[in-house]
């Protein structure tokens, strides 16, 4: 190398330099960009189904009452997918997947306030607690096959549950 060519790379180097360090006040660095807000979350519509599934089964007891213990038992699982379609929503709003499972205690269990927000005005049929789970499952199976991991098991344990209540409501 001439001496000569060691200048003109020294030159070369300088410029690229001064460059860099002008490119940096022009041109901000990069960093991460702001998280969108919180998109509201496909398991509420989920959630809703599962409150007044629940609710639904709970006063159908009264025109129904030689169904008492099926409709009961319907109630109870409706609020537990409730609980746990709760869960999954907080935990996607913030919670890291590495995160442990939150307790049975956390206050994420639906209120009884929560339930009589679905309530009916009057008492349903068997009918219209039938017509309610089926809807629930089908939209829980057309989320499930659209999901994956976690949210796909649940959403599908949720469809299978509400054709069973069905299924056993018909009889």
């Amino acid at each position: 190398m001439t001496i000569g060519s060691i200048g003109t790379l020294g030159v070369v180097f300088a410029t690229t330099q001064t460059g860099c360090a002008v490119s940096e006040r022009v041109i901000p660095r990069l960093t991460a960009p702001e998280p969108p807000a919180p998109e509201e979350d496909e398991l509420n519509d989920h959630l809703a189904s599962a409150l007044r599934s629940a609710a639904l089964a709970q006063a159908a007891i009264t025109m129904s009452p030689d169904q008492a213990n099926v409709l009961g038992y319907v109630r109870d699982q409706r609020l537990e997918h409730a609980t746990y379609l709760r869960r999954e929503i907080v935990r996607a709003r913030g919670r890291r997947v590495t995160d442990p499972p939150m307790t049975t205690d956390d206050g994420i269990a639906p209120t009884d306030d929560a339930v009589a927000e679905y309530a009916p005005s009057s008492p349903p049929s068997l009918q219209e607690v039938r017509t309610q789970l089926r809807e629930s499952a089908e939209m829980a199976e057309t989320y499930a096959v659209q999901a994956s991991g976690y949210r796909a098991g649940l959403l599908a344990s949720i469809c299978a549950s509400c054709h069973s209540h069905r299924v056993v409501l018909e009889r």
